[in-house]
């Protein structure tokens, strides 16, 4: 069920922001359940996440932050927000970056044979051509360090001196801290796509569609398992093919205009053989 449907189901005489609360909640509590976190472990995270999230907010619209300011924010006493902002946190996640290098990697023409398919580039030295590719995302970024996740994570690969893209796009799911980090990061998406239909009447919704049938045959599962990945697949090809006639570190025609928007289109499937269900037909 979507976050939305959650939202509208729940009865009227209960304040929005608890509604909102629980809809939010309620997949991760039972994500935690069922890999056995207990409350308090997940109190402590939410109590750090506060804080973190406390501190962005502040700076984001370039006030100081300090200790009495996050307090009245995260409704956290003084003396536990001054503990949490003394521990050390484990810094910002890669995933994010690397996805964006990977998309700028099959759409520039200065890196991509032509439009979703990358070129060889050459690796060693901080002005081969991935360096310049990881600086025309961001200046700020390490090259070796992106090139080191990539080489981890299989999606390229070193012949003699030029690099390979051999990847399909999405970060390995086998891998646990980027197959969370993923997770993360759509799940904010989607949410602020949810808040944003809901607080604005725009002609123009962001895209929030489910399709969902719930008695399919369990011997079509593989077939549309291998269906889905394929169209998901060509959809997604298709939009960074649209998408990267916007994108001005593409498009130097481009320059003169102002940007700075953040597009992001996500997309999941899943399938679930529910015993319970099929033994109560």
């Amino acid at each position: 069920m979507c976050l939305c449907h959650i939202i509208y189901e729940m009865p009227e005489n209960i304040p929005a922001s608890i509604q909102l609360l629980r809809a939010l909640l309620r997949p991760i509590v039972t994500a935690c359940v069922r890999r056995s976190i207990i409350f308090q472990d997940f109190s402590d995270v939410a109590r750090s996440l506060f804080v973190e999230a406390g501190k962005d907010a502040l700076a984001s619209e370039g006030h100081e932050i300090n200790v009495s300011r996050l307090s009245v924010l995260t409704g956290l006493q003084r003396r536990e927000v001054s503990r949490l902002l003394s521990e050390k946190g484990e810094g910002r996640s890669t995933g994010g970056l690397l996805f964006k290098v990977l998309g700028q990697w099959r759409a520039d023409k200065r890196f991509a044979v032509k439009p979703d398919v990358p070129r060889p580039l050459s690796f060693r030295g901080i002005d081969s051509e991935f360096g310049a590719l990881v600086r025309s995302v961001n200046q700020d970024l390490n090259a070796y360090t992106i090139l080191f996740e990539l080489e981890r994570l299989g999606m390229v690969e070193k012949r003699k001196e030029l690099l390979y893209f051999i990847g399909d796009g999405a970060l390995s799911v086998s891998d646990a801290q980027h197959g969370y980090e993923l997770l993360s990061s759509d799940m904010e998406d989607l949410i602020t796509a949810v808040d944003q239909n809901i607080a604005s009447q725009s002609d123009f919704p962001n895209h929030h569609i489910k399709t969902r049938y719930d008695n399919i045959i369990e011997d079509a599962v593989p077939e549309i398992r291998r269906w889905l990945l394929d169209q998901g697949a060509k959809f997604h090809k298709e939009a960074r093919k649209f998408l990267s006639k916007f994108d001005k570190d593409i498009q130097p025609r481009l320059h003169a205009k102002k940007g700075g928007a953040r597009v992001a289109l996500g997309s999941f499937s899943v399938t679930k053989i529910d015993k319970d269900a099929e033994e109560s037909l």
